[in-house]
């Protein structure tokens, strides 16, 4: 066979660009490479959710009247873990001592509470017979004290042993609807009742007006007096700002 020097030329290019044997097996064999990811935390996107969750599981249920639960980007509010509470073998309830003393914290937020019990405060039956059947909180009756007395409503506040309790007794009735949350979670967001009339809450010294914003999507300013508010048996979201620092505080009240 004969050929011009191009073709030699051209055959040698073409031998040194003809894959030799193997190179399929290296290629397939040799570790696959991808372009860097940049990863992004999922949590910054679920944070207002999961809080909301955690602040559910931190509360202690009390009744199915009305339900805070946690909006903001604050963590959770720290506390010392409580004593199992509920129900024990039997049906029997695990009780609590009584709260012996209110503590500084506590009257320090909610005044009233270090102010000499009154006759209408002393006139407790119902608020004694209720913290019988609710030892699990270990409720003080006799330093329980009315805040207020709303669309002829006695709104009492009864501190317990690591909780605070709102009840809400018509005048004359012997019968009390409460509400419960531990000590830290009250500090900031309060407490709250629902006896399918209104909501009733109770929110620490210094509040004057609270932002609503219902699930209807009506918005409305209710102003806060003698700490209590009132609102119609409609789930909403709460905001208010702190005397001493103006922090925004958002919560939820569920009817």
């Amino acid at each position: 066979m004969t050929y011009v020097p191009k073709q030699k030329e051209n055959l040698i290019i073409a031998a040194a660009a003809a894959p030799h044997p193997g190179a399929e097996d290296e290629a397939r064999d040799a570790p696959a490479t991808r372009a860097p990811r940049r990863w992004a935390p999922r949590w910054r996107r679920m944070r207002r959710r999961t809080l909301a969750l955690a602040l559910l599981v931190a509360a202690v249920p009390v009744t199915v009247t009305a339900t805070v639960v946690q909006l903001t980007d604050d963590p959770p509010p720290r506390e010392a873990p409580l004593p199992t509470l509920g129900i024990g073998r039997g049906g029997r309830v695990i009780p609590r001592g009584a709260l012996p003393l209110v503590p500084r914290a506590l009257g320090d937020a909610y005044s009233r509470l270090r102010r000499p019990a009154t006759s209408v405060d002393r006139d407790n039956a119902v608020v004694r017979r209720s913290a019988t059947h609710a030892r699990q909180f270990g409720l003080a009756a006799r330093q329980a004290r009315v805040m207020a007395t709303v669309t002829g409503q006695r709104v009492w506040l009864i501190p317990g042993n690591g909780f605070l309790c709102i009840g809400i007794q018509a005048i004359g009735d012997d019968g009390m609807v409460m509400g419960c949350e531990t000590r830290t979670v009250a500090l900031k967001y309060g407490v709250s009742a629902f006896n399918t009339e209104n909501i009733y809450g109770v929110l620490p010294d210094g509040v004057r007006q609270i932002d609503v914003t219902d699930d209807e999507g009506f918005h409305h300013v209710e102003s806060v007096n003698d700490n209590v508010y009132v609102l119609p048996p409609i789930s909403a979201t709460i905001r208010y700002r702190t005397g001493a620092s103006g922090k925004l505080v958002t919560f939820r009240v569920i009817a």
